[in-house]
């Protein structure tokens, strides 16, 4: 399941790291690094990002999986697109 995930200024970069790999059905490093041309803490961030949202997921040692279908990716980019939900968990603190 997609969820929106709090980005900040990289929800536009996330957004397209999304097509990049659902298009591609994979992810990797390099991938980001090539096809969104950011540098390698950038990728990595994307890549995380990515993997909270639901997109991909790790397998072990090895590479990346894709969990969305390219026939749904207009649906992961509208989700991924909307704002995250409010923090419903109470763990915020008093000020």
């Amino acid at each position: 399941m997609i969820t929106p995930v709090d980005s900040g200024e990289d929800r536009s970069m996330l957004l397209d790291a999304a097509r990049v790999v659902i298009k591609a059905q994979a992810a990797s490093f390099t991938l980001m690094q090539r096809r969104v041309r950011v540098g390698a803490a950038k990728a990595g961030r994307l890549l995380e990002l990515l993997e909270d949202a639901g997109v991909i997921r790790r397998t072990g040692s090895g590479p990346y999986e894709v969990l969305v279908p390219k026939s749904r990716l207009d649906e992961a980019i509208a989700t991924l697109s909307a704002e995250p939900a409010a923090n419903t968990r109470g763990d915020q603190h008093d000020q």
